[in-house]
């Protein structure tokens, strides 16, 4: 399936995401700087907020800005890229709306885009 329109810029945006493995040094939490893979580009970003976590073991509840993400969370969290890259909301393009978190070569965490916050000129516009 082609996209409906060309990809552009974005500021940040946000992404569902499930923890595969804890980074090989710290946790996944708010200032977190893994190196971000979406189809072919490789760039540097960082976890600006964490929205809520969902955790499979115990309880199951949703919890709220949690400080932290382990191992077989779900999670939603804003993403801020360090360099230029162009993605799009799964739902619009699949082939642009999937990423991964890699530190050291390790995935850490794998999800799909659900909306993004874009450069259009001096104005940025959210676009789901």
């Amino acid at each position: 399936m082609l996209c409906s329109e060309p990809a552009q810029q974005c500021l940040k945006f946000r992404v569902l995401l499930t923890v595969l493995c804890e980074p090989p040094e710290g946790k996944l939490r708010v200032g977190y700087q893994p190196t971000l893979d979406a189809h072919a580009a490789h760039v540097r970003c960082e976890v600006s907020r964490l929205a809520w976590r969902r955790s499979k073991k115990g309880d199951h509840l949703r919890h709220d800005e949690p400080a932290a993400l382990a191992a077989g969370d779900m999670a939603e969290a804003w993403i801020v890229p360090l360099e230029p890259i162009c993605i799009e909301v799964f739902r619009t393009c699949p082939g642009l709306g999937r990423i991964a978190l890699r530190d050291r070569g390790v995935t850490v965490a794998a999800g799909i885009v659900t909306l993004i916050l874009r450069i259009e000129g001096a104005a940025a516009y959210l676009s789901d």
